[in-house]
């Protein structure tokens, strides 16, 4: 029988998920990076405490878009698989917000 890495059923640690569970609920709520987020785009970015405000509200807009729809698509893909696709699609963020110089405004 071959198995497809690409089927989620086909997975030998299925029984392994449902202790991860807990922890990648608690996850987002256990981050202190967003409580300083504000006072950090005020402080460096030299912007009011209204701009940061929406800045922050969609950094977690964006936060539990990737959460909803990675969940949606292990429906279909391995969670390894899209763990490396959101891995590479990450470090392509991460360059072109080092390589590029743009304004907020």
């Amino acid at each position: 029988m071959q198995v497809s890495i690409l089927d989620p059923a086909s997975r030998s640690d299925r029984h392994t998920h449902n202790r991860m569970v807990p922890g990648g609920f608690l996850a987002p709520f256990l981050l202190v990076t967003w409580s300083y987020f504000i006072q950090y785009v005020q402080e460096y970015a030299h912007e009011p405490e209204k701009s940061a405000g929406y800045l922050l509200t969609g950094t977690l807009a964006a936060f539990a878009m990737g959460r909803f729809s990675a969940a949606y698509l292990m429906r279909f893909l391995d969670p390894r698989i899209l763990m490396g696709a959101y891995s590479l699609i990450n470090v392509g963020l991460l360059l072109m917000g080092v390589f590029t110089m743009f304004e907020l405004k």
